[in-house]
């Protein structure tokens, strides 16, 4: 396939719960972050019941962004507010239930995004199967931060596909262990650089610091 097809984007409604869900399920039932689900058809099953309580998620308190290739909705992004998520429990522990066999990976990872402002989580980019490695999933990170570009868009990572495609748009790497990463839009980083440097420099000119 031609990796440079230009792809279409919009944002989804309920009505799309369905293929959605069955595009995040058939995407991620060979990942081995779900392998302690059981056998593929197994995978299978839990991943379409949990995606589809992510779906509505998102809905409510974020977006789910669909891909589109001539018409055909091929993928989709699931995104958060992590301050709204933060605020329900129940909400949260659906989205973070399926991480806790990381254990402490998780909670650096969570050390890192509690300390964000105005922080939207990346639960999920999703490509049909027979999509991926076309640079789909690339072309999909990009958009999000074209459309969330006043959001801190952030992630958690467990393989190498995904790290790739984050590093392709430039996005900030922070390696937790072997096996998981934190990965958050540039921007971020360079916006809490220039407050340390004013708030450095209104120390200084207040006599707090002296250099």
């Amino acid at each position: 396939m031609n990796t440079q097809t230009k792809l279409n984007f919009k944002f989804l409604d309920q009505s799309y719960q369905k293929d959605a869900t069955t595009i995040a399920a058939e995407c991620f039932k060979n990942d081995n972050f779900f392998d302690w689900l059981g056998d593929e058809q197994q995978k299978f099953e839990c991943l379409y019941k949990l995606y589809s309580e992510c779906f509505k998620i998102c809905i409510e308190i974020g977006a789910c962004l669909g891909i589109f290739l001539e018409e055909k909705l091929i993928g989709n992004v699931f995104l958060l507010d992590y301050d709204k998520l933060k605020e329900n429990k129940k909400y949260f522990e659906i989205i973070f239930d399926e991480h806790s066999n990381f254990g402490d990976d998780v909670r650096e990872f969570m050390s890192y995004a509690n300390n964000l402002k105005n922080g939207y989580y990346i639960l999920a980019i999703c490509v049909k199967p027979e999509y991926q490695k076309c640079g789909y999933g690339t072309q999909a990170i990009a958009k999000i931060t074209e459309l969330f570009s006043d959001k801190n868009l952030f992630a958690d990572v467990d393989n190498p596909k995904s790290l790739s495609m984050y590093r392709k748009v430039a996005y900030d790497i922070t390696k937790i262990s072997d096996k998981f990463y934190y990965v958050l839009k540039p921007s971020y980083n360079k916006e809490r650089q220039e407050d340390t440097k004013k708030n450095n420099f209104e120390k200084w000119v207040l006599g707090w610091n002296t250099y």
